[in-house]
């Protein structure tokens, strides 16, 4: 089971530092606008690119998409990848973000 957080807990853990957030939504989307401090992994390369020890293991992974969808493929391969991987997705993803009138960069 994928544990799965709102947009206020990304807030606060990304505020805290105990989260590296990854959107794995194409890269045209990504350069449309995306979560500041984010990192792109396209779901399409994901299972090629993603390495687990390219992220401090005290890091949380949270990852996060347009709605939710292909994040949660994104969470599954990694618990595939990286067995012992804490993994979260962001329920609702870039549209629950933009939703409660968070900033996105460009």
């Amino acid at each position: 089971m994928v544990e799965e957080i709102d947009v206020a807990t990304l807030v606060n853990m990304m505020k805290s530092g105990e989260a590296v957030l990854i959107d794995v939504r194409e890269p045209e989307e990504y350069s449309a606008g995306h979560i500041d401090k984010s990192i792109s992994i396209p779901l399409s390369v994901f299972s090629q690119k993603f390495q687990r020890e390219d992220y401090p293991a005290n890091k949380k992974i949270v990852l996060q998409c347009q709605g939710g969808v292909r994040s949660m493929k994104a969470c599954n391969i990694v618990r595939e990848l990286a067995e012992q991987a804490h993994v979260i997705n962001l329920t609702g993803g870039l549209n629950a973000w933009k939703n409660e009138g968070l900033p996105i960069v460009k």
